[in-house]
């Protein structure tokens, strides 16, 4: 991962003045940097940021998956690793055996690991280091949990189209660009800026593929519909799901689960990647009965079949 700072860190100005605050504080007392846990969809940049807060502070950075912190022996040696005022970083914390969380308590209030050394309990003793968590679905923690990230709660939510706008402009290599074909690219990422990353890649490389000095509308959804995205900004899963509902589904509700089995996309990411957007565009409402189209969701549809859209 390419080293960043908070400067190069586009968009959430009011994220950025706190942990500004926060990293500044601590330098000034001579302290570690509070332990913080980081929320947000996927892709909103929740790793990025850790690295960045390591960078700041000038420490190094210990990064772990939940997933991989298995066994206790496993999260044992990842704790017991982290020197004094280096992060240790556990991403998707929410996928932590809830066993752990026991030690966490531990590790972030006492810099205490309890161990069973020859049947006998002991309690090893840690540096003093920063424990920062990220994790998609803050809901599922705990209550203790959460309340013992004595730096907070740093919540990242969708972009703006603005700072999606902002991302193309520094990322997409040509003279010029057009409103037009930002506002569609900007679509395209769903506020998502791993998305739009990865569409800035594309898109520079239909630049240089045409040698183009300049950008425009007629650009964006020819460079789009190489990757299957239409100028409603839907991709070929989005069409998929539209199709289901309209064409096996028309007139009822249909649960998630049935939807999963249908589309072959598990449901954690048809939650995740796909129904915010098509809800967010009014082709979907969601209720205790399952899943259906609206009227302006019938309508496209209908325009998918007749090849009008």
């Amino acid at each position: 991962m390419s080293v960043m700072s908070l400067e190069d860190f586009i968009g959430k100005e009011e994220i950025k003045r706190l942990i500004r605050f926060k990293i500044e504080s601590a330098k000034k007392e001579g302290k570690k940097l509070p332990n913080m846990i980081i929320s947000g969809p996927g892709g909103t940049g929740k790793t990025t940021l850790a690295h960045i807060i390591a960078t700041e502070m000038g420490v190094k950075i210990h990064e772990y998956s939940a997933r991989t912190l298995v066994r206790p022996e496993t999260f044992n040696q990842a704790v017991y690793n982290v020197n004094k005022g280096e992060i240790l970083f556990i991403d998707e914390i929410q996928d932590l055996d809830k066993k752990l969380w026991t030690l966490l308590y531990k590790v972030m209030e006492e810099n205490m690991l309890p161990l069973n050394y020859g049947g006998q309990p002991v309690n090893a003793i840690l540096e003093d280091f920063t424990v920062l968590g990220a994790t998609t679905d803050v809901g599922i923690l705990s209550t203790s949990l959460v309340d013992r990230f004595d730096g907070g709660h740093i919540q990242i939510g969708n972009y703006s189209n603005d700072d999606i706008k902002a991302l193309y402009k520094v990322r997409i290599s040509v003279s010029s660009i057009s409103e037009t074909a930002l506002n569609m690219l900007a679509k395209a990422a769903r506020g998502t800026p791993r998305v739009a990353v990865g569409i800035s890649k594309h898109v520079n490389s239909f630049i240089n593929l045409y040698s183009l000095t300049s950008f425009d509308d007629v650009n964006a959804s020819q460079a789009l519909e190489l990757i299957g995205i239409d100028k409603y900004g839907l991709n070929t899963n989005d069409r998929e799901y539209i199709r289901i509902l309209g064409e096996v589904f028309p007139l009822r509700a249909v649960a998630i689960d049935t939807i999963e089995g249908i589309i072959g996309i598990d449901k954690k990411t048809i939650q995740s990647d796909h129904e915010p957007f098509l809800m967010s565009e009014g082709y979907l409402i969601k209720s205790g009965r399952g899943r259906a189209l609206t009227d302006k969701g019938l309508k496209l549809h209908k325009s998918m079949i007749t090849g009008n859209n």
